[in-house]
């Protein structure tokens, strides 16, 4: 019975109707390809350029080393860094930057300048940022676009001895 209702149901005119349908959807999805692929390849690169991904490096927490008395040899502290992104980051900022920092505009401009090669890489401008100036820069932040603060760890040694080959830097 199965195949009287099958043999019922083919016909030839319906196989091609069937094979032609198939046939256009695949001519289709090749076109629009062929079209996306060759015809819009540049602009479609640009607009993914300027929407891509802003990747963060966070290093991995170091432990503290302790000596055979328990006695800590070396830890971490936190340090403060100035990071700049270049796709978020107003050139026209360097003069209140510099004057937070009290870093020289030319010094900014040529760290800024020299490391933007990657516009979504965050460059480092400065290191162990004192409290002062992390304050003034969290208070013009909004006039800072690109600029903010990330938190480094930091090794300090409570050792008198030079052993930062054994220890780590």
């Amino acid at each position: 019975m199965a195949q009287s209702s099958f043999s019922s149901f083919y016909s030839p005119s319906r196989e091609r109707i069937f094979r032609t349908l198939v046939l256009a959807v695949t001519v289709l999805f090749v076109a629009r390809l062929g079209y996306l692929q060759f015809l819009r390849s540049s602009e479609l690169l640009e607009r993914s350029e300027t929407q891509a991904i802003k990747r963060l490096t966070k290093e991995p927490y170091r432990g503290c080393m302790f000596d055979r008395h328990g006695k800590i040899m070396v830890q971490n502290s936190a340090s403060y860094t100035l990071v700049i992104t270049p796709n978020e980051f107003d050139e026209s900022c360097i003069p209140l930057l510099s004057s937070i920092t009290k870093m020289k505009q030319e010094e900014i401009t040529e760290i800024y300048q020299t490391n933007k090669t990657n516009r979504f890489a965050q460059i480092k401008v400065m290191r162990d940022v004192d409290a002062d100036v992390r304050a003034a820069i969290e208070e013009s932040h909004e006039y800072l676009p690109g600029v903010d603060l990330t938190i480094e760890t930091k090794r300090t040694y409570e050792i008198k001895a030079r052993g930062s080959h054994l220890f780590g830097y």
